[in-house]
């Protein structure tokens, strides 16, 4: 076992260092008799944050790419008012189980989880693939000027046609949740990941039974807080007990971008 995980890290520090490509990737995990790959993070367990959400030379006002652009129209999170109600169509959601990868992303300040290919969400004529479900404290997105909730979980998506398109839940104190249960049992180091295909994980647990949902064009809410977004907020918020949302705040807290300006965009919500 030690010769083994020798050679990995080996392995790694010379592949990181051939490619920029490779840069950006995470490294190869080495996998233990259970099944479980644990493995740091390509910036290393230390950690470097990017940016931060207090002031200083790299809080928000220094956040870079569209972030403070007097360009960018389309700005996300908002306070979601004066919503139109509109025929839209349904949400297909058609997630399925996969094996358990999630990092403790400490240079983004989040818990990000990985979904394998087959997890699809069909809207509006396209096919959306759900690549990763992350998490802020407090929640982003205010409904109608109000406080922000406990918490707010972001699921990524990629269109057939190259598209980005977020589903953000809400989240407030209630019920234990059965996936969060899962998931907290297994949170890494910070700045490693933990995978491990033995333990399957499904992203419907993120879903509220409701599914209702406001519809506007928008942003990332991270540095360069790309525009050409798709959002869709569940109007139901879901549930977590208070000591499963307690057990997130140990990690990471105050990550939530301020609201922006809705400026002239259509928000649009169902009946």
């Amino acid at each position: 076992m030690g010769h083994t995980r020798m050679f990995c890290l080996v392995f790694l520090a010379a592949t990181l260092s051939v490619s920029p490509i490779a840069n950006a990737l995470p490294g190869a995990p080495c996998a233990s008799a259970s099944g479980a790959k644990s493995q740091e993070h390509a910036a290393g367990a230390a950690c470097d944050p990017h940016f931060t959400y207090t002031p200083g030379p790299h809080g928000p006002a220094h956040w870079g790419g569209s972030c403070n652009s007097n360009t960018a129209k389309t700005q996300s999170p908002i306070n979601i008012s004066h919503a139109v109600v509109t025929p839209l169509p349904p949400l297909e959601f058609a997630y399925q189980d996969g094996g358990l990868s999630m990092l403790n992303d400490c240079d983004h300040w989040r818990i990000l989880v990985n979904i394998a290919p087959g997890s699809t969400l069909k809207y509006g004529g396209h096919t959306y693939t759900l690549e990763q479900f992350h998490f802020h404290e407090p929640a982003e997105t205010l409904v109608k000027g109000g406080h922000p909730l406990a918490m707010e979980v972001h699921l990524v998506h990629k269109g057939d046609d190259g598209s980005g398109l977020v589903v953000a839940a809400l989240i407030q104190p209630g019920r234990a949740n059965e996936l969060i249960k899962t998931l907290w049992s297994h949170i890494p180091p910070k700045g490693e990941k933990y995978e491990n295909e033995n333990i399957k994980i499904n992203a419907d647990g993120l879903l509220p039974e409701n599914k209702g949902f406001y519809l506007f064009p928008g942003s990332l809410t991270t540095p360069g807080c790309d525009e050409g977004v798709t959002w869709i907020v569940f109007k139901e918020p879901i549930r977590l007990s208070p000591m499963q949302i307690a057990r997130y705040k140990t990690q990471y807290h105050g990550t939530a971008r301020r609201v922006q300006p809705v400026n002239d965009r259509k928000i649009e919500q169902t009946e």
